[in-house]
């Protein structure tokens, strides 16, 4: 008799230990969105528990939502910046690709931030993956997966502009730093040697370049921040000093004028450095 209540205390036993440490593992099992905070906490450290953060949160992405969900394009496109930071870019096409693939399945129109940042994330790619600075060998192939040229690049970034102005929620530091990429894409097409030899294909670049800048102004001004005001100026600052530079004086002044402007509202008469800069011209 003895043997028996010993031997169903063993097994019941067995059984409430198993039950509570499933409820224990259920409970204090990391989610899907603590994996990615986690992730995010932790990028630019250096630190390479990152790499663990982001690889369990694209499985429980998977796992809790499914293959073909945001949520998994937004760990795959956080998890191709860790591992490129951390120094393994050899995985992130792959993850960029994959991204993109899912991102195809959704209804148009869906998911317009989301979608921004895919685009910049495969025009940013480009800047590394065909860095003029890095001689090509067979084991760099990597670099190649998502080869492109310059107007491939200003084409996804013009896609990504496109979905951040559509982006009802968009921050006006994601504008600003979406329409700073759009900027750099188009400068970048100067140095490019089929542009530098036609005048019309550079004009037309140049052009570009002053839309987009106007377009950040706008963005920048809608906001009334004193951080944003405080870079409108700075930004028409160094556009007047590119002009001066340049030999354009009355495009220098105009854009030091509207500086001048902007400056007196943040500090009334404590703008000397900038008259002085205005008398010189």
């Amino acid at each position: 008799m003895l043997r028996i209540v010993v031997k169903r205390f063993i097994i019941y036993g067995g059984i409430f230990s198993a039950i509570n440490f499933s409820a224990w593992s259920a409970e204090y099992t990391p989610s899907w969105s603590q994996r990615q905070q986690q992730s995010a906490a932790c990028f630019m450290t250096g630190d390479e528990t990152c790499m663990t953060f982001i690889d369990d949160a694209v499985r429980l992405a998977s796992r809790q939502y499914g293959k073909r969900s945001i949520q998994l394009v937004r760990s795959l496109l956080l998890q191709s910046d860790i591992y490129q930071w951390l120094g393994k870019p050899e995985l992130t096409p792959q993850m960029l690709l994959r991204a993109r693939a899912i991102m195809k399945t959704f209804p148009a129109g869906t998911y317009p931030g989301d979608r921004a940042d895919m685009f910049e994330h495969l025009a940013t790619f480009y800047v590394y993956s065909d860095d003029r600075h890095i001689e090509y060998s067979s084991t760099e192939q990597w670099r190649y997966e998502i080869k492109v040229d310059y107007r491939q690049r200003i084409a996804w970034q013009e896609q990504a502009l496109t979905w951040r102005l559509k982006d009802k929620k968009a921050s006006t530091e994601a504008l600003v730093y979406t329409l700073n990429r759009m900027r750099d894409a188009y400068s970048d097409a100067l140095e490019e040697r089929d542009v530098e030899c036609d005048s019309a294909r550079k004009a037309y670049y140049l052009a570009k370049i002053d839309a987009t800048e106007r377009q950040w102004l706008n963005v920048i001004l809608r906001d009334k921040t004193w951080d944003n005001r405080e870079r409108v100026a700075s930004f028409l600052q160094q556009k007047a000093d590119i002009a001066y530079n340049a030999g354009h004086i009355s495009e220098a002044i105009n854009a030091l004028s509207q500086a001048l402007k902007i400056e007196q509202t943040l500090y009334g008469a404590e703008f000397g450095e900038m008259t002085v800069d205005s008398n010189n011209l």
